[in-house]
């Protein structure tokens, strides 16, 4: 585009310094003439004005007077004509610097117009390869996160979720107590690190699992602080932690909808967390979701109720999902 500006400056200087000569040229044959038209005039003045001045000479003097002063009629026609030529010369060179200063706005406009019309063109071609580029980008993008991923899965650790009863369920002044222990293996190929286990008692209407449901999300929220601590579980090891933690009294005597009064529909639910590396900038997980049930009279499975106390070989824990469900 510099370029073509400069060119577009180039002609117009040329044009211009063309047009200036030529004015020059005629303002020197009009100076020219003028002076020459001047020294006529003086000269036919002058000799009038003798003429004039001078006695009454013979016919013969008169003749010759006669033809002289058709001479001087003569020059003074050439002069008017020589005039009349100067002032149509003049008209011309005006219309001829007119012409060309037209001719030089329209070839200016005409460059410009050009040159818009190529710069715009460049401009939606450059566009378009950029548009190009992006896709190949994000597309490139798009393969090596799928690439990454598919790495992490065969390169990281990947952990199991199990609970094991400990003790019996008992009723407290604190409220009831379900004793358990979370086992987690790593099924994996590269150690664990800062492994977290996250769980909860709750008395609750869900009989089926809802894998991430939403006291899962309480217990282990998605968008949870970096863990900085915890256990290591290497490739094919496993780590089992125990807890004891009462559900309140107000939690306990919650009558839930549609059950038996008697009725306390226990469930362990959370997760477990953890790195791939110390430094990792997210949190893996693997949620866990039981029903808490007793082994009754008949051998069947059915719920605790209120008040009453489980043996720790009748309390039996029903898993909602398989082991390891919704991992990642």
């Amino acid at each position: 585009m510099d370029a073509i500006r400069q060119e577009i400056i180039h002609l117009r200087n040329n044009l211009r310094n063309l047009a200036h000569s030529l004015l020059d040229r005629l303002h020197d044959i009009h100076d020219a003439v003028k002076d020459q038209g001047k020294a006529t005039r003086e000269s036919y003045s002058a000799q009038q004005a003798q003429r004039k001045s001078e006695p009454t000479v013979v016919k013969v003097i008169e003749s010759v007077v006669t033809r002289k002063d058709s001479a001087d009629k003569k020059q003074e026609s050439d002069y008017q004509d020589l005039t009349l030529f100067w002032q149509r010369l003049t008209f011309w060179a005006v219309f001829g610097y007119a012409a060309l200063t037209g001719y030089q706005a329209c070839l200016t406009r005409r460059v410009i117009r050009d040159s818009e019309e190529s710069f715009k063109k460049t401009l939606c071609q450059m566009q378009a390869q950029t548009k190009a580029m992006t896709d190949t980008l994000g597309e490139s993008r798009k393969q090596t996160e799928i690439a990454r991923q598919q790495l992490e899965a065969t390169t990281r650790p990947w952990l199991s979720a199990e609970l094991l009863v400990t003790g019996p369920i008992t009723f407290e002044n604190d409220g009831v107590h379900v004793r358990y222990a979370v086992k987690s293996i790593n099924y994996g190929h590269s150690p664990a690190m800062n492994v977290n286990f996250m769980p909860k008692t709750v008395n609750q209407t869900h009989w089926f699992g809802d894998l991430k449901n939403p006291m899962e999300q309480q217990i282990c929220p998605e968008h949870a602080p970096l863990i900085r601590w915890g256990e290591t579980i290497f490739q094919g090891k496993d780590f089992t932690e125990r807890f004891d933690i009462p559900l309140g009294g107000d939690e306990v005597n919650r009558i839930l909808p549609q059950h038996p009064d008697n009725w306390v529909n226990l469930q362990v639910v959370g997760c477990v967390e953890y790195m791939t590396t110390p430094v990792s900038p997210d949190i893996k997980r693997t949620f866990f979701f039981y029903d808490v049930e007793q082994i009754t009279g008949t051998g069947q499975a059915g719920p605790v109720i209120r008040g009453v106390p489980v043996p720790a070989n009748q309390v039996v824990f029903i898993r909602n999902s398989h082991i390891g469900a919704n991992a990642y």
